[in-house]
């Protein structure tokens, strides 16, 4: 029976096919051997070509067996014939050598495929490295120099994330392990081939540094290469190219003549380098005297070097820290950033931290659409770039498009597997989604794992919020403003707590502090707005909104920005807080997009409901009216498209109706909304849309349904 499978293998020529498939695999393979690494090919995609050819040969046996090539083209291979047969037993000799032909080129690349260095971690996770923040050996005089040892490790990573070929594990997520640390752990959790660890001990007083490093692959944990590196502190930059060389020699990796000049800082000078480098350090630890002493070290980096393109970035990055939690004015505070943003571009437009910078900068003044594309060209710059998706993937959720948002945070998280702002952003998102339980899971290992972290916390707060359940929110939000009591952001969130529990006078207090530690902060003039709303102070609501509406309506720049929008609705919500509705009108008519679509999220709904209430007692046109509450209903179809599923939608749905109307619709829509955990009848009993529906018997029971939720 072997003897006839022989001969029908031999007649159907899939011997000579296979043999002739073996010698141009093995051709192929040496000469990508010779010509790829010249062409900086990564050494990966010869591995894949190797496996590649492997795999084809039961393929192109198969092949030979079915067809036959003939005079009348390819055919259905046929069974031998006796005449055949007998004539292919004069052939038997050259079939065995072809066989042999076709088991030393099988060997041959077997052989090449697993003489690759670390052959199964290459294959699983291919050429990859995780740099783990060095350790910090700090002298008696330096007890703070951590920052120098980070930005040592920093800078080398930096530098090998520009070799091609070679996939560099994203800095948070790799310096989550500074202490000591399970290699193979790290491998199968940063899915990395190998980590690279060191340590930096700096001597002040004779000028200079010590560094340490290994590099070891993660499948075994064994080490592949080791190093001291011993240089005056001024060389600093000359030692971690040399490390940054030795990683990539030691991982047999080609790289071109570009590639050869790994490490740039950005400086010539020691100190400037050393000054950016703690205040980069500073800035990661997010209060505001940490914000301000960045700020002092960027000016002096920049005053050592005024050609430093990373040191204005750095300090654009500072003064947006600093709008967010500090005692500054928005246009300030943007002024300034965009000013040093500026000059970091014009150093070097290529720097992508400059441009996600640059998006944050204007994305504060509202100016969505070159927000969305300067994190667009920062990705472009840097496709490896997690914090410029993690902003594009915040910017498209606060906008409503949920779908493209989820989509963006799982591209950050898979650059970046273990960032705390990634994971509790997106948790954010799935609450908004409806999953709060989904949220909540996402979310508690996080905070078991860092209950000193605000962002965490603080989402975690949030997601309570939206889930309905106010207390957990204000517990929550008071265990992030112990972690900081200089941050406004965290007795904001107290306030809007207390304003869900109907805790007014406590809401005042939380305010108050917040208006005693940052008056000129933006969140916290916003927070303002809100507690005179929902107190119904009219006069003081109807001042404070239209001096801020004032200073926007006539600027050519923000015609389309969405602080021009939001700005003259506070404002319409203040003329109609004194009886005013024909200004109110007017600013709705002036505040809505003529030219553009609303983004699909329920604070746009809003906006067309109190339009259409103005118009309503304003003697409009019915098909004004109508206009508007359609141009909401079909936003409502796009945001519920978009996963939209919390008790905010039904709230603004509710406006909606009403402002048309709608009552017995509008009192459902609230009932529903409260079903799915809004908690917001305080801001119900002031909204002009719903005024219609405030004597009625029926909305008087689902504020005391509120009441006992």
């Amino acid at each position: 029976m072997l003897n006839r499978l022989f001969h029908e293998l031999q007649h159907r020529r899939v011997f000579r096919t296979v043999a002739g498939y073996a010698v141009i695999a093995w051709i192929a393979v040496e000469a990508a051997d010779v010509i790829f690494p010249a062409l900086g090919v990564p050494e990966s995609i010869l591995t894949g070509l190797i496996v590649a050819a492997l795999a084809g040969f039961p393929i192109v046996a198969i092949l030979a067996w079915v067809f036959d090539l003939s005079s009348e083209g390819v055919v259905i291979g046929s069974a031998p014939t006796e005449t055949n047969l007998s004539l292919s037993r004069l052939s038997q000799a050259s079939s065995w050598l072809l066989v042999l032909v076709l088991g030393l080129a099988v060997g041959y690349l077997s052989i090449r495929l697993y003489s690759q260095p670390d052959f199964g971690t290459t294959l699983a996770r291919g050429k990859s490295v995780a740099v783990l923040p060095f350790r910090n050996i700090a002298a008696d005089d330096e007890p703070d120099s951590l920052y120098f040892s980070d930005g040592v490790a920093e800078e080398i990573l930096s530098g090998l994330a520009s070799v091609e070929g070679l996939r560099v594990a994203a800095r948070t997520s790799s310096f989550a392990y500074r202490d000591d640390v399970d290699v193979i752990e790290v491998g199968e959790i940063l899915n990395v081939s190998t980590v690279l660890e060191g340590s930096v001990r700096m001597d002040q007083q004779s000028g200079r540094v010590r560094i340490a490093a290994r590099l070891i692959e993660t499948e075994q944990g064994s080490q592949l290469w080791s190093d001291t590196f011993d240089y005056e502190l001024e060389n600093i930059f000359t030692v971690q190219e040399e490390i940054a060389l030795s990683i990539v020699h030691a991982m047999k990796l080609e790289f071109s003549a570009r590639e050869t000049n790994l490490v740039q800082p950005g400086t010539a000078s020691i100190a400037a380098y050393r000054a950016y480098l703690e205040g980069r350090h500073l800035l990661q630890q997010g209060s505001v005297t940490a914000i301000d002493r960045a700020i002092d070290n960027f000016d002096r980096a920049i005053e050592l070097d005024p050609e430093y393109a990373q040191a204005y970035a750095g300090l654009a990055d500072a003064w947006i820290g600093k709008r967010k939690i500090g005692n500054l004015s928005l246009l300030t505070a943007t002024q300034r950033s965009h000013d040093a943003i500026t000059s970091a571009l014009r150093l070097n437009s290529n720097l992508a931290e400059a441009q996600t910078s640059l998006g944050l900068c204007v994305l504060g003044a509202g100016q969505l659409r070159t927000a969305a594309s300067q994190f667009a060209k920062a990705i472009e710059l840097d496709p490896d770039n997690s914090n410029a998706y993690l902003q594009r993937a915040n910017l498209l959720r606060d906008q409503g498009y949920l779908e493209d948002a989820m989509r963006t945070y799982t591209q950050a998280l898979a650059l970046d597997p273990l960032n705390l702002n990634i994971l509790a952003n997106q948790a954010v998102l799935i609450a908004l989604q409806g999953r709060f339980e989904r949220a909540f899971e996402q979310l508690d290992p996080l905070m078991a794992a860092n209950p000193q972290q605000i962002a965490v916390v603080l989402a975690m707060s949030e997601v309570a919020a939206l889930a309905g359940d106010p207390d957990q929110s204000l517990q929550l939000a008071l265990q992030a403003q112990s972690l900081a009591l200089d941050n406004p952001i965290t007795l904001i969130r107290i306030m809007d707590a207390h304003i869900q529990l109907g805790h007014l006078d406590d809401a005042a207090t939380s305010l108050n502090r917040a208006l005693a530690i940052a008056p000129e902060n933006e969140a916290v003039t916003q927070a303002s707005l809100r507690y005179l709303f929902v107190t119904g102070q009219q006069a003081e609501l109807q001042q404070l909104t239209n001096e801020r509406a004032l200073l926007v309506i006539n600027t050519a720049g923000l015609i389309e920005s969405r602080m021009r929008l939001e700005r003259l609705v506070w404002g319409a919500l203040g003329r109609f807080a004194v009886g005013d509705s024909a200004g109110a009108a007017e600013w709705l008519e002036s505040a809505m997009p003529k030219d553009s679509t609303l983004d699909p999220n329920p604070q746009s709904i809003h906006y067309l409901a109190l339009l259409a209430r103005s118009r309503v007692l304003t003697g409009t046109d019915d098909t004004e009216v109508a206009a508007a509450v359609a141009r909401g209903k079909a936003i409502a179809v796009r945001l519920q498209s978009q996963g939209w599923a919390t008790g905010d939608v039904d709230y603004a749905l509710a406006s909606l109706a009403a402002a048309n109307g709608e009552l017995p619709a509008a009192l459902q829509y609230l009932s529903d909304a409260l079903d799915g955990g809004w908690r917001g009848i305080s801001f119900a009993n002031q909204n002009p849309a719903l005024e219609i529906l405030h004597d009625t018997p029926e909305y008087q029971a689902l504020i005391l349904k509120a009441g006992t939720s």
